[in-house]
């Protein structure tokens, strides 16, 4: 990349206005962090049924390659298929919008590309939501070469190994650039598994306090280019729309702080900070921990109802969705779950589809076409 958000962008202190509303909320906030006891041959059981399920599609218990490589676009061989981008991003969603410049390929090498293969393995580790050392093995037993004359291994572990082994013949050079090829899709498999089946959760604590709109806030506007108007739904002074450029804000958030600002039906907005014990946040969970949901806007209607906004991707003018976050549903099950204990909550999450909202909070589905589940924001919010 050639720049960074911070060289477009200053972070500006912001202060609350005076007559911003006194919205008090319940915020859940964890008590370190989630343990779990992990059987790591439970590991390798659940992680093979994932990509049984997945990848064999005669269900003859065997994965095939080039089954794979034609159904399901997995990549095989000792080349690694690399990208160079350009342009600026802050966060995940950004770089999905970053230019490419090019792609290519060279041949893998175990020690100078030993950082993208680690790289791959840390990802495809928390997918599964499991120490690395434990993802690893199960990757080696799955996927890895058979040097079985060379292990320490039991006999019992070889036998295990032999049972459990999804593709053969494969040289340590290809088992890591399948690794390092296809982590996206190897993510997306591994995302989906349920805790309980790989061992037993030793959860932490759930705290509660009351949350209210903190007295001052940082956000980053644009360095070169000076707001055109004033946001006056907004709960701080001063908030411009230079701050609404992207990638500062996606576009489903541009968006939908717009709509706010041109809604006879809304009277103030806050955009909620990402992380820190000053921003509301309530718990869900990943793969196999909890973690915090900074949902992205507190909104409150001139009839005093007050409503949680998440916003996310959207589609294209096709149907395919720009949602990339791989947790939206369990957010949105989450906050479902949330304000089903504060009744007097309203809440939904919202997508643009180019300048017009949809909102659900009912259903998570990716499939925007689906207009009993994604309605018209002006239909929802009244």
């Amino acid at each position: 990349m050639t720049a960074s958000l911070n060289d477009a962008f200053y972070v500006y202190q912001y202060k609350r206005i005076l007559h911003a509303p006194n919205i008090q909320l319940e915020k859940e906030y964890l008590l370190g962090s989630d343990r779990f006891a992990v059987d790591p041959q439970a590991v390798v059981t659940v992680v093979r049924s994932a990509m049984l399920k997945e990848c064999d599609l005669n269900k003859d218990g065997v994965l095939e390659k080039r089954e794979m490589e034609v159904v399901k676009g997995y990549i095989f061989g000792t080349k690694l298929k690399t990208s160079a981008f350009e342009g600026v991003a802050r966060t995940t969603h950004d770089m999905m919008k970053l230019n490419s410049i090019f792609g290519g390929e060279h041949q893998i090498n175990n020690h100078d590309d030993g950082f993208i293969i680690r790289d791959a393995k840390r990802r495809i580790a928390a997918a599964i939501g499991v120490d690395e050392q434990i993802s690893n093995n199960a990757l080696k037993v799955l996927f890895g070469p058979e040097d079985y004359q060379f292990s320490f291994a039991s006999n019992q572990e070889v036998e295990f190994e032999r049972a459990n082994k999804l593709l053969t013949g494969m040289s340590l050079r290809e088992y890591n650039a399948f690794l390092v090829n296809n982590k996206e899709r190897l993510v997306a498999v591994f995302s989906n598994i349920s805790q309980n089946e790989i061992g037993e959760i030793k959860e932490t604590e759930v705290l509660h306090k009351t949350w209210g709109i903190p007295p001052y806030q940082y956000y980053r506007h644009h360095k070169k280019f000076p707001s055109t108007k004033v946001l006056t739904k907004n709960v701080f002074a001063s908030y411009g729309d230079n701050i609404l450029i992207e990638p500062n804000r996606t576009r489903s958030e541009i968006e939908f702080e717009n709509w706010c600002e041109d809604s006879d039906v809304i009277q103030h907005v806050y955009k909620n900070g990402d992380k820190g014990d000053d921003f509301f946040c309530i718990v869900y969970r990943q793969a196999f921990r909890r973690s915090h949901f900074y949902p992205d806007y507190i909104v409150q209607t001139k009839s005093g109802e007050i409503w949680i906004i998440e916003a996310k991707g959207g589609v294209t003018a096709d149907g395919t969705s720009k949602n990339i976050d791989i947790y939206a549903q369990r957010k949105f099950e989450a906050l479902k779950d949330y304000c089903l204990r504060y009744p007097e909550l309203k809440w939904g999450f919202v997508r643009a589809v180019g300048s017009q909202l949809y909102i659900s909070n009912t259903e998570w589905t990716e499939n925007m076409f689906n207009h009993d589940i994604w309605k018209p924001i002006n239909e929802i919010i009244v």
